[in-house]
């Protein structure tokens, strides 16, 4: 069912497995809904996924990927690309890779998930590894620590060297690299606020949940 349109949660599980579940996408609304303290309530759970309302105004809670075999969850404005590749790791080591990605006219969103598994790195090696690799060449203008829940990283904005603008964040989280990074590709706003948009909106989902089949 690749390509299809449709939102993710109005028909029948997709085919690819790394698409969003209904019941982690249940799960997850709920979560949010209670920390954020939002004035979403949750209407009824059923198969087709959550609905919701807002008082005064429509709830917008499409667009949030859940990807339970990598414990993350992302807003994509539509199904991303999915590719399996490689990570240089700080240690010399090449690892796996998954990356995750959107093209727009004025964009580029991409999450990219390494699995450091193999042998033990220090989380702190590890990010301001990946934060060297990803601003080689570029000029830093922000870089603050960072965190999303009770997990701690870094959060960048950097010039890069084509004219292009990224903002984008680094975290360790049980093994495993996260790089979320969101390309204004014009100096245009609206290009920037959606880089900004996708790059807020990395969640880490519960490790508890079974993973999927690759």
């Amino acid at each position: 069912m690749a390509g299809d349109p449709r939102p993710l949660l109005e028909g029948a599980p997709q085919e690819n497995t790394e698409r969003p579940t209904i019941r982690a996408y249940v799960y997850l609304q709920a979560w949010r809904i209670s920390r954020r303290r939002t004035p979403y309530a949750i209407d009824s759970l059923h198969p087709g996924g959550v609905r919701s309302r807002r008082p005064g105004r429509g709830a917008r809670l499409e667009g949030i990927h859940v990807f339970p075999a990598y414990s993350f969850s992302v807003a994509f404005p539509a199904n991303p690309k999915i590719e399996t590749t490689t990570y240089q790791a700080s240690d010399g080591r090449t690892v796996e890779a998954r990356v995750y990605s959107v093209t727009q006219a004025s964009s580029l969103l991409r999450m990219t998930v390494a699995d450091l598994s193999g042998a033990p790195i220090e989380d702190t090696a590890a990010i301001d590894h990946a934060v060297e690799t990803l601003t080689q060449g570029s000029e830093i203008k922000v870089d603050v620590p960072h965190r999303i829940g009770s997990v701690y990283g870094r959060q960048l904005s950097i010039d890069r060297s084509d004219g292009s603008h990224s903002f984008f964040a680094v975290f360790y989280r049980k093994w495993r690299l996260y790089q979320i990074e969101g390309i204004a590709l014009s100096v245009d706003q609206g290009a920037r606020a959606a880089a900004i948009r996708f790059q807020q909106s990395l969640d880490f989902t519960s490790a508890s949940a079974p993973p999927l089949p690759p």
